[in-house]
């Protein structure tokens, strides 16, 4: 009897237990997720009308307005290849450098491996700063160049240790038959090595694209006499930052709000910002459910391995 009333005991604690975990936890979710659902709200909410406290489960005002003052510049479809073209060239390229770095690094009796590892992770740690960078670019003649946004990232030393920590699961076994057969290291690496890493390829492909796609910072640096090469999040942040100076500018007179009732309408600093954040991130949001099966299994290895 007494096993059985400490059995009960135990199981009652693991219940306790378990439901403070899932209350816990449920609240965290709720202060993480909820923050992005109000934006939604605003961002499909009339934008004067959001000013006004009530506002938290649905669109009280519900409008299309701050997503049409978002796309109303003329740049935006040329500011999307651009953004589309830098994500799936930086990605592409950069996975193909260092996984190809890491499959050699992989290798234990590769001469000089410890002294290449040593000499590439000290940048990890170590950075020259932006002023260096940027006159680096200058004599690359890089600047206001489009691949100003893919040569600079085109290696990671961070990623490699992830790539590397996935090849060396692999049997040494399924080389030598594959050299036995014929295969030179290219073809192993290019028909065997990276069509059985698609968990970890999955992964860095998402912080790859996700890095690149969101990037701004780059085209206010390195494009400064040419508008030819903004990227779609560069422009949402000057579209941004121009709402925010209307905005200030209809606080601070009558006459500035009147013009900007004319421009705007409806819609002001805040939701235009937040229409242009839920267009900016739709892109990610939809490629991302392909890549998931695969995403968890590649972080983990990254996190066990690396």
């Amino acid at each position: 009897m007494a096993k059985n009333k400490n059995h009960i005991r135990m199981s009652l604690g693991d219940r306790i237990f378990g439901g403070v975990n899932f209350f816990i936890v449920t609240l965290l979710m709720i202060a993480m997720v909820y923050p992005f659902y109000y934006c939604v709200i605003l961002a499909f909410n009339d934008g004067v009308d959001a000013t006004q406290p009530g506002i938290y489960f649905w669109p009280r005002v519900f409008t299309m307005e701050n997503f049409e003052v978002a796309l109303s510049d003329n740049n935006i479809l040329p500011a999307a290849i651009n953004s589309l073209g830098r994500t799936v060239f930086g990605t592409v390229l950069t996975i193909l450098v260092t996984s190809a770095f890491a499959y050699g690094m992989s290798k234990s009796n590769l001469r000089f491996r410890n002294f290449y590892l040593i000499f590439l992770m000290i940048p990890m740690y170590f950075g020259g700063g932006m002023v260096p960078t940027y006159i680096l670019l200058r004599d690359l003649n890089l600047l206001n160049n489009f691949w100003v946004y893919i040569l600079p990232g085109l290696f990671s030393m961070y990623y490699a240790l992830i790539f590397m920590a996935s090849f060396r699961e692999f049997a040494p076994s399924l080389e030598e038959s594959a050299m036995l057969d014929g295969a030179g290291y290219f073809r192993i690496f290019f028909q065997m090595i990276l069509p059985l890493s698609k968990p970890v390829l999955a992964a860095v492909c998402v912080f790859l694209a996700v890095g690149h796609w969101n990037s701004w910072m780059d085209t206010l640096l390195y494009m400064p006499n040419t508008h030819s090469w903004d990227t779609l999040a560069y422009l949402f942040a000057v579209t941004a930052q121009r709402a925010d100076y209307l905005i200030r500018l209809a606080q601070e007179s009558a006459g500035a709000a009147a013009e900007m009732g004319t421009q705007l309408s409806g819609a002001t600093g805040l939701s235009t910002q937040l229409a242009s954040m839920l267009i900016s991130i739709a892109p990610i949001l939809l490629v991302y459910p392909f890549f998931q099966k695969h995403f968890v299994h590649g972080v983990m290895i990254g996190a066990v391995k690396g």
